[in-house]
């Protein structure tokens, strides 16, 4: 799931905290959950952004988000994507809720760590 979906050290970027981005409820409650039992990451170290066209309805996206994480509506920071008029999206109607970000904070030991364990199950 990280390898996939999670936030990588770059060599041209290093330093990058662990984060996950997904549109996936469970997905984002998995990594949520993996975190919490298997990196003893507490709620509190927890920061969420949520990335959604500047046309789509960010409030109901909000508090479908906060529903789904059982946190207040105000611990998701909204971040507007620019509305492109032609596009190949097909992510358009009623049950588009943008995508989540899950982020830890001073984590970039962890995201090392995360690093290591994958490189150690591919070899």
């Amino acid at each position: 799931m990280y390898w996939a979906e999670g936030t990588k050290e770059k060599d041209y970027r290093t330093g990058r905290r662990t984060s996950l981005n997904n549109s996936d409820p469970q997905m984002i409650l998995l990594f949520r959950r993996w975190l919490e039992k298997f990196c003893s990451i507490k709620e509190k170290d927890l920061v969420y952004g949520l990335y959604i066209h500047k046309t789509a309805d960010w409030r109901k996206a909000q508090k479908y988000w906060s529903k789904i994480l059982s946190v207040p509506v105000g611990f998701i920071k909204i971040y507007f994507k620019r509305h492109k008029i032609k596009t190949n999206r097909k992510n358009v109607y009623k049950k588009y809720y943008g995508l989540l970000r899950i982020v830890v904070k001073k984590s970039v030991n962890l995201n090392r760590k995360i690093t290591g364990w994958i490189e150690g199950i591919y070899k």
